[in-house]
């Protein structure tokens, strides 16, 4: 059982880095379960998407008409989340799958927030009583060049709850990305060759001077 060693971050706002739940995991066994379901449920989840975009985002499933392509896969979960629903909202042979997908992203969406503090935030405490757990964070914020400091609690059922619907959001994920991990699917992303001409350069063929 290691001392507990607290620092203090701000004013009112202090961190432990020695002691508590981690450091005494067996008083906090059910606390540290449902974290690792739900950090597991979410890193399935965000593979899922990834592996989706590797195989729309393609150069031929673009054109000038549909210009979707990006030749920079996204590294954030929100760049992630635009670009799914960019390509669902937008291309033609996606447009059967569009109402599941955008309604898993928005879901998807409204839980990273809480998600981002339970992965990059401090367990400090855990009172199995009543099944509460705090998170502490400090995040740096660039827009105002100082730290944001929060703590927030959340209950095991909570967490419960939220991994359940990040894993109901991927199975129903699941219903459409098998459809598109296909040969036929990806003939039908191919956009149809074209030249390639600038809308003016169209007008001024119409129009000549």
């Amino acid at each position: 059982m290691s001392d507990d060693y607290w620092v203090e971050v701000a004013e009112e706002h202090r961190i432990r880095f020695l002691g508590g739940p981690v450091d005494n995991p067996t008083e906090a066994s059910e606390a540290l379960a449902v974290i690792g379901h739900t950090a597991v449920s979410w890193a399935r989840m965000e593979q899922h998407i990834d592996a989706m975009l590797i195989q729309i985002n393609r150069e031929q499933h673009s054109d000038e008409l549909i210009d979707l392509y990006d030749e920079n896969h996204p590294g954030t979960f929100d760049a992630k989340i635009k670009m799914l629903k960019r390509y669902f909202n937008k291309h033609p042979a996606l447009s059967q799958y569009t109402e599941t997908v955008i309604d898993c992203a928005t879901g998807l969406k409204t839980l990273a927030e809480d998600r981002n503090l339970l992965m990059h935030g401090a367990l400090q405490d855990y009172d199995p009583s009543t099944k509460m757990m705090t998170i502490n964070s400090t995040k740096y914020q660039r827009r105002t060049d100082d730290f944001s400091c929060r703590t927030q609690p959340f209950s095991v059922p909570q967490l419960v709850r939220h991994a359940a619907i990040v894993n109901l959001a991927h199975h129903k994920l699941c219903e459409v990305s098998r459809q598109l991990f296909t040969v036929d699917a990806v003939e039908r992303l191919q956009r149809p060759k074209r030249a390639a001409r600038h809308w003016w350069r169209r007008l001024l063929d119409r129009w000549p001077s």
